[in-house]
């Protein structure tokens, strides 16, 4: 249309990335390599900011549904305390298994932490799996935040 043909050209014409590239043998190159690292560093923001985003919902979760594990069906199959191993006790024990591995010179030690997650993995499965259809109701209605975290950390 009249318009756009009317409209200036962005940045006057001109190239913002030309002092970046330069003249070198290379010139053209470096413009898709600079978009590259640039959606990697976005990408990259956004992964952790999702992490931190889950490590904060899933305190929030926590501390918000103590009640959980008074109720009966929560002392029967023990999610609140599942969920608080997973997401407070086993990273806190990794860090100080990894400490304690460097500064004592156990490299063997830092295979602590996954043996705990696969056992925290296996007790996971079999609660969810012995859950009665009952608890499984009455987690989703009141506490579903918490079911949900279960849910995600099992898998």
């Amino acid at each position: 249309s009249a318009e756009e043909e009317q409209r200036p050209p962005p940045f006057g014409g001109a190239d913002p990335f030309r002092d970046i590239r330069g003249d070198g043998p290379g010139g053209d190159l470096l413009g898709p390599a600079s978009m590259a690292m640039c959606c990697a560093c976005m990408f990259g923001c956004t992964i952790i900011s999702l992490l931190i985003w889950y490590f904060v919902w899933a305190l929030m979760t926590i501390a918000s549904s103590g009640e959980a594990a008074a109720s009966a069906c929560g002392a029967s199959s023990n999610i609140w305390a599942f969920c608080l191993t997973v997401v407070i006790c086993i990273p806190l024990l990794g860090c100080a298994t990894g400490i304690i591995a460097i500064v004592a010179q156990l490299p063997a030690l830092q295979a602590l932490p996954m043996v705990l997650n696969m056992i925290v993995a296996v007790w996971g499965f079999i609660m969810w799996a012995v859950m009665s259809q009952p608890c499984a109701d009455f987690f989703t209605s009141s506490y579903y935040d918490l079911f949900l975290l279960f849910k995600i950390n099992v898998v």
